[in-house]
């Protein structure tokens, strides 16, 4: 059946919304990645890998050679140094 009027046209205020959280999700992912030379090699690959791809902590730490509990720890430490960079504060993934 046909689509009634008022469903045949997209509403461009979600369009838009979309579109600023986007902008807005690149400009943080710029801000938090121009502050990566500050981790170890360990903590820049489980705050890529484990956090921002969201991959399981179970196929990370096993590339890592190291349990998954590590790559949690690994992980908060990453977050932490990013926050303080930063200028922020506050908990972990």
């Amino acid at each position: 059946p046909p689509l009634a009027e008022e469903h045949d046209t997209a509403d461009s205020r979600y369009h838009v919304e979309d579109i600023d959280d986007a902008i807005d999700r690149q400009r943080q992912a710029r801000h938090v990645t121009q502050h990566f030379p500050l981790l170890t090699d360990q903590q820049r690959y489980v705050a890529w890998e484990y956090v921002a791809r969201d991959r399981p902590r179970a196929e990370v730490a096993a590339e890592l050679g190291v349990t998954p509990a590590r790559v949690s720890q690994i992980s908060a430490a990453a977050i932490q140094t990013l926050r303080e960079a930063m200028g922020l504060t506050g908990g972990s993934r």
